[in-house]
């Protein structure tokens, strides 16, 4: 059985934030764009939160997931608000459920849910925009942080001595 790592899903974060990006912006595929943001944003929440307790259920709610993983506490003060702000567009646009619907059913469920109502024009391809947009930058400062955390570990020295 394959178990999860805060590395493991550090690097599916990024790779899920890699695949949101290209799937909004190079081949206009809003709804699985929606969902691959979002969870970006999960498995980066997930790696914080295996670092403060390896012990944590394995739903997907991204509220109780953001209090429980800490990442707020860490993020510079001058990002706080810029964090918190994304994390917020995130947890409202986002279901895990989405990955069972194609791209009518999310239009419809954020319909449903009155997200974006005074937007004009195609209101999935603008809620992709902003999910990606702000997992963007929950991602990003929260891969920053790593960095910084992980700097000070060293790592495995290469063989090669390269």
């Amino acid at each position: 059985m394959v178990r999860h790592t805060a590395e493991s899903y550090r690097e599916a974060a990024l790779e899920h934030l890699k695949l949101a990006l290209t799937l909004h912006s190079e081949l206009g595929e809003y709804g699985p764009a929606h969902y691959w943001a979002g969870l970006g944003v999960e498995c980066m929440l997930r790696a914080w939160r295996l670092l403060e307790d390896p012990r944590f259920d394995s739903r997907h709610d991204l509220k109780d997931l953001v209090k429980e993983a800490g990442l707020l506490d860490l993020v510079p003060p001058k990002k706080k608000d810029l964090v918190a702000g994304a994390l917020g567009e995130v947890v409202r646009r986002w279901s895990n459920s989405h990955r069972y619907r194609p791209s009518r059913l999310i239009a419809r469920w954020l319909r449903d849910k009155r997200i974006d109502d005074r937007v004009s024009g195609d209101r999935l391809k603008y809620s992709s925009r902003q999910i990606v947009e702000a997992a963007q930058t929950v991602v990003q400062v929260a891969e920053q942080q790593w960095q910084k955390r992980h700097r000070s570990t060293p790592g495995p020295e290469n063989s090669d001595g390269i």
